[in-house]
């Protein structure tokens, strides 16, 4: 089960719950990025540090701040390359689930995080 930062001001509301629930192998969170960005006070950076130990999906979206408005990521302010760099260090990847509400934003979501990540597949 993960659970999903929707309108938490920063992680420490979810680490709370964690703690509470006992933390087992399948318990953890997703951290979404738009939702951090739209709706949470703290820094990506902030986020990731309380959330990094038991990460086990992030939903990769962009927006501008202001809402969530599920950009295809680099259309919006989020830390791509920073996020890279922290998945880079992980030993075991999180789920990395798209989220665009368009069908033209799935392309263009693939085509940012090509364009901001690099080929996936090693075959730039």
């Amino acid at each position: 089960m993960a659970l999903e930062n929707t309108f938490e001001p920063g992680p420490q509301v979810l680490e709370a719950v964690l703690e509470r629930l006992g933390k087992g192998p399948g318990l953890g969170f997703c951290l979404d990025v738009g939702h951090a960005m739209s709706f949470g006070r703290a820094s990506l950076a902030e986020w990731w540090q309380g959330l990094k130990g038991h990460l086990l999906e992030m939903h990769l979206h962009d927006n501008l701040g202001d809402d969530d408005r599920h950009l295809p990521p680099g259309w919006g302010k989020a830390d791509w390359p920073g996020l890279r760099s922290r998945l880079d260090a992980q030993e075991k990847l999180p789920v990395l689930t798209l989220e665009p509400h368009q069908e033209p934003y799935l392309w263009a979501s693939l085509r940012g995080l090509l364009k901001l990540w690099g080929d996936p597949f090693g075959s730039d």
